[in-house]
């Protein structure tokens, strides 16, 4: 039987993906691999599956069914281990859903927010009185978290959602925690800035709107310059092709 053509653009692909990425670009099966998740995993983490990018992603990400037995938490900003499902250890920030995360080093999330420290979540800033009529945020105060988790920022986005690079920015603490209420204005302004003039369906916005967010203001461990060991696993062109299928399809399935 005749080998199977490989192009050539392919090919090279394969033999330079090591070269292409940056001293702390990394891809998002390496960073998952490195705390401990298997490809066996599949579809509990979705590093191995098919998906276009979004403002959306987190939530995609986090309605993703589980076929394993394992309860392994879905990858979405706020991560932990595989081995410990009940810690933060990681951060992972989805090109445009954190609309201030280059300007007050903001993160904005709504998925696995049980994960955030004991000491940052007891609502002692609580707000009473006519701003929690208004449905207003309710900050949790602004103690200083002494961990520091890795941050990973995607800049571009990539059909393939385990192939996408994410850079490796610095590690970061907690230093306040702000729970934005349902349909609170603060809320309100948060998901306008963070899906912009993107066209969504009614349902969508509802369903955002009616869940309970949270802002955590992060700071830089300047005590820290380290960067993780992940280790760079190469790309098989076999990979690349299962790559370039499935954008196809993912073209075809817009086009319909």
């Amino acid at each position: 039987m005749a080998g199977r053509y490989i192009p050539p653009a392919l090919r090279r692909q394969a033999e330079n993906e090591e070269q292409e990425l940056g001293e702390t670009e990394f891809r998002l099966s390496d960073i998952e691999m490195y705390f401990g998740y298997r490809s066996t995993d599949v579809p509990a983490h979705p590093s191995r599956q098919t998906a276009k990018h979004s403002a959306d992603a987190e939530t995609n990400m986090a309605e993703t069914s589980r076929a394993n037995t394992d309860k392994l938490r879905e990858c979405r900003t706020l991560n932990t281990t595989r081995n410990d499902q009940d810690r933060l250890a990681y951060i992972m920030l989805l090109k445009d859903a954190h609309p201030f995360w280059n300007t007050k080093n903001e993160v904005l999330c709504k998925a696995g927010l049980d994960l955030l420290p004991d000491d940052l979540s007891t609502n002692s800033g609580e707000s009473t009185g006519e701003s929690e009529d208004k449905g207003e945020s309710k900050s949790t105060g602004s103690r200083t978290n002494a961990i520091s988790y890795p941050v990973f920022v995607q800049e571009q986005e990539e059909p393939e959602y385990g192939n996408a690079r994410f850079k490796f920015a610095g590690y970061y603490s907690i230093q306040e925690i702000r729970h934005l209420e349902p349909r609170s204005n603060e809320l309100i302004g948060q998901v306008k800035a963070k899906f912009k003039d993107e066209e969504r369906e009614a349902r969508k916005w509802k369903s955002t709107l009616n869940a309970r967010w949270a802002i955590l203001v992060m700071e830089p461990d300047t005590s820290r310059d380290d960067v993780p060991q992940i280790k760079r696993l190469p790309q098989s062109v076999n990979d690349l092709l299962s790559a370039s299928r499935a954008r196809d399809q993912e073209c075809e399935r817009e086009d319909e």
